[in-house]
Formats: structure tokens, C-alpha cells, sequence
């Protein structure tokens, strides 16, 4: 009987819901609430990212950027370039500084994708540092996400 006990606890710890991913349960990260925040919206339905239901992540297949989306049926879809040009916009405005050299994003500014998420920089030289040290300006792009939606 404990032999049981033993073995259906230890079966419980290996399937607890807080050891799957956003995309099996919608179990949320610190990085990804902020990153689901900053990016707001669904880049192919363009409707509101629900804060009440798991979400699944969709990868550009160009960029190799990872996005939120808002529903199952956009798994198939395709992103509206509108949308996707919010989400952008909206990503620089919420990162507001090169991660490297501190200085201000820019339109002149240049954008790349670094680990599924797109980073701003203000030179291309920059890009370099963040890719040689992604868990460095990763805390420091949390850090600014989570300044810039404390302002929202």
C-alpha cells in the first residue's frame, strides 16, 4: 500500500501542471507575461491578447520571431502586416533604449532577432554583444519592459 502511495505521488509531481509550457497549458513565465504584454495584440487577428486563457506562441517563419497568439484558429493564419507593424512599433516604444549603449531608440535604429525576440540596438555592432550575452540583456530588456508597462 505505501508502495502505491509512493508511486502515485511521484506521478503527480511528474505531470504537475507548473512543470509544462505556455504552449501545453498556458503556464506563464515572468519573461513571457511581459513579453505577452508589451505585444498586446494577436499578429493575425489583430484582436487583444486574452489575460483570462492560455495562449500559444507562433514562430515567423522568415524572422524566426516568436509571437503570442489568441486563439487556436490562428495557428493556420497568416500575420496581417498592419498588425505585425503595431507590434513592432509598439516593442520599440516598450525596450526604449539600445540594451548595449543605453542610447534612445530611434526610427534610424535597427531591429534583429536574437533568440525568437526582436531587439533594437542603435548600431549594428550591438548586436554582437547581445548574442554573445542573451540572458545579460534579456534581464535588461525584462527590466524595461516592466518600466514601460508600469507607465501604461
Amino acid at each position: 500500500m505505501k508502495y502505491i502511495i509512493a508511486v502515485l505521488l511521484l506521478l503527480s509531481v511528474a505531470i504537475s501542471p507548473s512543470a509544462r509550457t505556455i504552449g501545453q497549458e498556458g503556464v506563464v513565465g515572468k519573461r513571457d507575461a511581459l513579453r505577452i504584454a508589451v505585444q498586446k495584440l494577436c499578429p493575425i487577428s489583430g484582436r487583444e491578447l486574452p489575460k483570462d486563457k492560455p495562449l500559444k506562441q507562433w514562430t515567423d517563419p522568415e524572422s524566426k520571431e516568436r509571437f503570442f497568439i489568441c486563439c487556436e484558429n490562428c495557428l493556420t493564419g497568416k500575420p496581417d502586416p498592419a498588425h505585425l507593424k503595431t507590434i513592432l512599433e509598439r516593442q520599440a516604444k516598450a525596450q526604449g533604449e539600445c540594451l548595449v549603449m543605453d542610447n534612445a531608440i530611434t526610427p534610424e535604429s535597427k531591429s534583429q532577432v536574437i533568440g525568437g525576440v526582436r531587439i533594437f540596438v542603435c548600431c549594428p555592432p550591438c548586436f554582437k554583444k547581445v548574442e554573445k550575452s542573451q540572458e545579460k540583456y534579456f534581464a535588461k530588456l525584462d527590466d524595461l519592459h516592466a518600466q514601460f508597462l508600469k507607465k501604461e
